[in-house]
């Protein structure tokens, strides 16, 4: 027996689950009951594991994403409750539960997007709640689940999907009102995204250089009218599809394209001077650099814009030896284009070779103390620099000491601290503290690296606190370590440079 179905122009035979039917030898029988059993335990198996996903140390987002997304929401047409949490469990945006939805947002997403961006993503999968695909998708599995024999069933569950991500961005695009920074917001949750099967209605699920292609194509009448814009269309998805296949950080086309080369470049080993060692790197106008005593990882950490901890398989020389550098190009150079130049120094001196990956690395996550939050309103007549001299507000600044840092904020904001957070432990921090406006901060603490190298005098002339004791005691923070999606450069080839 048979059941005649009609999709998408075509009509299926599709036998009905009823193995026991007479005639139907047993051992058919106990293959699609084995076939039912599997597909069954791991369908429950994805079902509670996804359930339990919201406790998964998840916590509701800051409050001013939380008055956006109802506000999106609002717009959309939800009326009914959709929780907004952010988690350290999914590397992507997803939506979690039916009858209480939930999405889903990865710890990094908050501070590694455009707030444009996100809202976008936000926006398709509030279309997933509004559609209530989750529920659909249950049933979907159900049915694959019966007639996994039939490759028709497969074949139409696959359509069903792609429809049903084409309808959601649909809906997101209508919210957001731009095509593009949709487009553009599907592409960096690419680069993110690990490789791996995600079963939950995520953003990025789908064939997704078709989706934006569909996305970005203008309508059939004016391309029938148009036919000139064919080729920049073409080009356009072309560089997209190139984007989100190697899942490059945003500097990737300029490590591809030509870079601009200094006319004239020394580069020697740095002889300390004894009493005395002063380093630092200087990025002039006039297609001028200077380097003296700078390690090269500080180099490269200047001319790539990356931070210490996206570098892996850099060797110990990397932070050990000195070196002095001086160049010069084409006097009309802007300093970006300077930047550049050190690149080009720094991958035919130092043969430098590496590529760009996603990697699940250790992150913090800044959130309010026990106790609640204690930052201080601005008080302009406060705001003085390290030397005691005033300063004009907003400022911000870190003064090192032998083993310790001051850091000094006047009027300054949450993103401010956190900047300054990243240079101190090395490492990406995401803002959970839902706190707003400006405030003052000044906080002493123990700088880890430098107290470990520095003699028991040094550390005992400067006792000064741990950053988790400052940030507690002065501004009721504190800081979780957790991990997170980081794009990382991984260092394939390095060496030593011959001095000239």
């Amino acid at each position: 027996m048979t059941a005649r179905t009609y999709f998408a122009g075509k009509y299926f035979n599709i036998p009905l689950p009823y193995p026991l039917r007479a005639g139907l030898p047993a051992g058919l029988v106990a293959l699609w009951l084995l076939g039912v059993a599997i597909l069954t335990l791991r369908g429950m198996g994805g079902w509670l594991w996804a359930s339990r996903l919201p406790q998964l140390h998840s916590r509701p987002a800051p409050p001013p994403w939380q008055q956006r997304f109802e506000t999106l929401a609002h717009r959309m047409g939800r009326a009914r409750l959709v929780r907004f949490l952010i988690s350290p469990a999914v590397p992507v945006p997803v939506v979690v539960g039916w009858l209480r939805p939930a999405i889903l947002m990865p710890v990094g997403a908050l501070a590694g997007l455009p707030p444009e961006q996100l809202e976008a993503i936000l926006a398709h999968e509030l279309a997933h709640v509004l559609r209530q695909d989750y529920l659909v998708n249950l049933l979907q599995g159900a049915a694959e689940t019966l007639l996994f024999y039939h490759p028709a069933v497969w074949w139409i569950s696959g359509q069903i999907r792609a429809e049903r991500e084409n309808c959601c961005d649909d809906l997101a695009v209508a919210a957001s009102g731009d095509a593009l920074v949709y487009a553009n917001a599907l592409l960096a949750l690419e680069t993110r995204r690990p490789a791996r099967h995600q079963p939950l209605l995520a953003a990025t699920g789908g064939a997704l250089m078709q989706r934006i292609a569909r996305l970005i194509a203008p309508p059939p009448r004016e391309r029938r009218a148009a036919p000139a814009s064919a080729p920049i269309f073409a080009a356009l998805v072309v560089a997209m599809a190139a984007t989100a296949s190697l899942a490059v950080m945003h500097r990737a086309q300029a490590q591809s394209a030509p870079l601009p080369r200094f006319d004239v470049a020394s580069i020697k080993l740095h002889e300390r001077s004894p009493g005395m060692h002063t380093s630092g790197i200087s990025v002039q106008n006039h297609g001028r650099m200077n380097a003296a005593g700078a390690s090269l990882q500080w180099l490269i950490t200047s001319a790539y814009n990356v931070q210490d901890y996206q570098l892996i398989g850099a060797p110990d020389w990397m932070t050990t030896l000195r070196w002095d550098v001086e160049a010069h190009g084409d006097a009309n150079a802007t300093p970006a284009q300077v930047e550049l130049m050190l690149r080009a120094l720094i991958e035919d001196r130092f043969q430098f070779r590496y590529h760009l990956e996603t990697r699940q690395l250790p992150v913090y996550v800044l959130k309010a103390g026990k106790n609640g939050l204690r930052l201080p309103a601005p008080d302009p007549a406060k705001c003085k620099g390290p030397d005691g001299e005033p300063e004009h507000a907003p400022f911000s600044v870190i003064h090192p000491l032998p083993t310790s840092m001051t850091v000094i904020g006047c009027a300054a904001s949450m993103k401010d601290l956190i900047d300054i957070l990243e240079i101190s432990v090395h490492r990406p921090v995401s803002d959970l503290t839902g706190a707003t406006g400006p405030f003052d901060f000044n906080m002493t603490f123990a700088n880890e690296n430098q107290l470990a190298a520095a003699s028991n005098s040094a550390a005992a002339s400067d006792p000064a606190p741990s950053l988790s004791t400052a940030l507690s005691e002065t501004l009721g923070l504190r800081l979780e370590s957790t991990k997170g999606p980081i794009q990382a450069m991984v260092i394939d080839h390095i060496a030593r440079p011959t001095p000239n």
